[in-house]
């Protein structure tokens, strides 16, 4: 089967009737993509596979397996109507339309709902489509986890934000980040600033503790071996270990060095940074959780801002919790000063 009607440009078949500019709430959590492919290839062809096992690949550093990417599949024929409405969609267009050896790749946003990102990968063939997805594949991940990011981030500025949390981190330290309101303030200094929330949840008839914690902090910038992360990790125990002990004497939250981290560089808010995630533990304690830390080069000051933020939910799925800290700590930016 070949599909020519996804080869419409997304902007013409996103109109809704008069009102041009009109799109309703796009549905779903963060996290989750709809995949638009025919049954044939879904089924039938090694495109199929390819895609199952690079989304639901395992998310990195956390204690259990959860997918990467929690994913729904919808046969172009059916991908109409309020099922438009997801917020991260991949549509797969394999047709004799598109010129063999030019594959094309396309991002849009909120053609069909808001906010939304829509991403078309079309091709001529499906082996073709798949070779194309194998090359941009990163490219379009970081796309999704980059749009999540932003839309966390709104949302808590629109709808729930902390003014504490924010008086707190402008005052002390400078900065703003959208900190939602279910969080307060646990300590406050000119060194460090850090937010928990704390609360419990009935689940399965058990009742089960969840504690999330953002903390900031800073360290004057003096070379690029600063970003390697040997020296990130040892930064990182010095300031958690200090500030978030334990009940027994000398514990504190230090990072788990039995268990691989995983890093990358990235571009924060146009910022040089790097991401690390991995396993945090109370030392000398039975206690633990995944971890997320950026370290954020700021050149005009020459510093690097520290913002980091772990999970503990003892018997719960933590991939959502994950995702919702990536947000807030990806939303840092230096407050900029009157008259700049």
């Amino acid at each position: 089967m070949r599909n020519l009607l996804l080869l419409v440009p997304l902007f013409l078949i996103a109109c809704n009737g008069g009102n041009k500019n009109y799109r309703p709430k796009a549905i779903g959590p963060e996290g989750d993509v709809m995949l638009v492919v025919a049954d044939e290839f879904w089924r039938e062809h090694p495109l199929g596979d390819t895609l199952r096992n690079y989304f639901q690949q395992e998310y990195p550093g956390l204690p259990q397996v959860e997918p990467l990417w929690k994913i729904s599949r919808i046969s172009p024929k059916d991908f109409q109507g309020n099922l438009r409405w997801q917020k991260n969609v991949l549509i797969a267009v394999i047709s004799d339309k598109v010129r063999a050896g030019q594959p094309s790749l396309e991002y849009a946003d909120d053609p069909f709902a808001r906010p939304q990102l829509v991403v078309r990968l079309s091709a001529n063939h499906p082996n073709e489509w798949l070779a194309a997805f194998r090359a941009r594949r990163a490219e379009i991940l970081t796309r999704f986890k980059e749009k999540d990011a932003r839309v966390i981030a709104q949302s808590i500025q629109e709808k729930n934000a902390c003014k504490s949390c924010a008086d707190t981190l402008k005052n002390r330290m400078g900065l703003k980040m959208a900190i939602p309101s279910v969080f307060s303030p646990v300590l406050n200094s000119d060194e460090i600033s850090a937010f928990q929330y704390r609360a419990e949840r009935v689940e399965k008839g058990s009742t089960h503790l969840i504690e999330k914690v953002i903390w900031l902090s800073s360290v004057k910038y003096q070379s690029e071996a600063q970003f390697s992360r040997e020296y990130l990790i040892r930064l990182s125990d010095q300031i958690t270990k200090t500030a978030f002990k334990g009940e027994n004497p000398g514990s504190g939250v230090v990072v788990e060095s039995r268990m691989p981290c995983d890093s990358a560089v990235l571009s924060l808010n146009g910022r040089y940074a790097m991401e690390m995630r991995g396993l945090w533990r109370m030392s000398n304690e039975f206690k633990g959780g995944p971890f997320l830390l950026y370290a954020i080069l700021d050149e005009p000051k020459q510093r690097i801002w520290l913002a980091g933020g772990f999970v503990f939910a003892a018997g719960l799925d933590k991939r959502a919790h994950i995702i919702e800290l990536e947000g807030i700590l990806r939303s840092l930016n230096p407050v900029e000063k009157s008259g700049n």
